[in-house]
């Protein structure tokens, strides 16, 4: 039986944005005093970016008490233009505006079924402290993790993260970060910290189009090089840093939203898209720097 206070999160994409979806989740089902659900696609769905929340302590479970029929998209879709009439089928709200921040959400009453990447940090940061703790790594990291970490620790670490990857695929519409970026970002970030001592990790999911356009940086280490890494052993090791390079990229948005500290510098692309018409700037968080990436 379809319960009257649940509000049901279709997760879905890579880690970052099953992230964003299941902050917007929590916050939405606190604020409406309901339930939080998760609503996990086939495995076939997954087979390039897997279900990952599991590495969390998160407090939502996967429903269970939703038939296959509005756990399958397509098939939901044309039963919510039904609901009325099927009263064990809640309706849907599906996200319309990309990284901004929608005012319809304030009126969402639960029961609900919500789709969409909601990449927009108001909807959650009233409960900053709450989404942080469910998004602690709860499994352990490997051996090798472990061995990065102890140097991470000790240190001033600076974290620098390179994506390229899809995005250099045909018709994708995320701009590839070049070296004139990271340049910048990190003549940013020196003068900020002046002569402090720091160490520097690389993160990316392209280690040798990352050695191609951070080599003018001194004495770098390119973690993903070791290939033993998990990709949760590589978020678990980037937001143990203490300041952030970030690409535009979820993965290390939310890497730095969960190892910033009271001193940290958290430097991050103005920018995150080729198209002008979609703009990106509630990425950058109160106190982060924004870089022009051209």
């Amino acid at each position: 039986m379809l319960g009257a206070r649940e509000v049901f999160i279709r997760v879905n994409s890579g880690l970052g944005n099953q992230m964003f979806q299941y902050a917007f989740g929590l916050s939405l089902a606190k604020r409406t005093s309901s339930t939080l659900r998760l609503l996990i696609d086939s495995p076939m769905a997954f087979s390039r970016r897997p279900f990952q929340l599991q590495h969390f302590p998160i407090s939502a479970r996967v429903a269970s008490n939703l038939s296959h029929a509005v756990l399958n998209r397509r098939i939901y879709r044309h039963l919510n233009r039904a609901h009325r009439y099927l009263p064990l089928v809640p309706p849907l709200f599906q996200e319309t505006k990309k990284y901004r921040f929608d005012e319809s959400v304030l009126h969402i009453e639960p029961p609900v079924v919500c789709e969409g990447f909601w990449q927009c940090p108001r909807y959650f940061l009233a409960d900053r402290q709450e989404i942080q703790k469910e998004f602690r790594i709860a499994a352990p990291l490997s051996p090798h993790a472990r061995r990065w970490q102890e140097r991470i620790d000790g240190s001033e670490a600076v974290i620098i993260h390179v994506r390229r990857g899809d995005y250099s695929e045909p018709g994708s519409i995320f701009r590839v970060l070049d070296e004139a970026y990271y340049r910048k970002a990190y003549v940013s970030l020196m003068d900020r910290l002046g002569s402090r001592k720091v160490s520097l990790f690389a993160f990316s999911d392209d280690p040798p189009w990352a050695r191609r356009i951070l080599g003018f940086l001194p004495n770098y280490e390119l973690v993903s090089e070791e290939r033993s890494l998990r990709p949760i052993d590589e978020f678990a090791l980037m937001a143990r840093g203490h300041h952030f390079i970030l690409a535009n990229s979820t993965y290390s948005w939310w890497a730095a939203f969960l190892g910033e500290k009271e001193a940290s510098t958290v430097c991050t692309p103005r920018d995150w898209l080729l198209r002008d018409d979609v703009r990106t700037e509630s990425l950058t968080l109160a106190g982060w720097t924004a870089i022009d990436p051209r």
